[in-house]
């Protein structure tokens, strides 16, 4: 078993990588449902779309490099 000073970190930066990637989906869905709305035409959904966009590449990329140092942790430790 992993002692929790060591894993806490890491579970902390999966959850906020995890909550952050739920917000950039959601954020996603809005701007797409604002695009396709032939009533409204506004440049602003477009551009929230690629911060959106960037903002789940960088979630993303949170959760991957958190699963890689817990899996370089175990081997470690194993």
């Amino acid at each position: 078993m992993l002692p929790s000073k060591l894993t806490q970190p890491l579970s902390s930066a999966l959850q906020t990588g995890a909550y952050a990637l739920d917000r950039s989906i959601q954020r996603l869905d809005s701007d797409a449902q604002q695009i396709a709305d032939p009533q409204q035409i506004a440049p602003g959904p477009l551009l929230d779309l690629q911060q959106a966009k960037l903002s789940a590449e960088a979630a993303i990329q949170v959760v991957k490099t958190s699963n890689q140092v817990l899996g370089k942790l175990l081997d470690v430790l194993a």
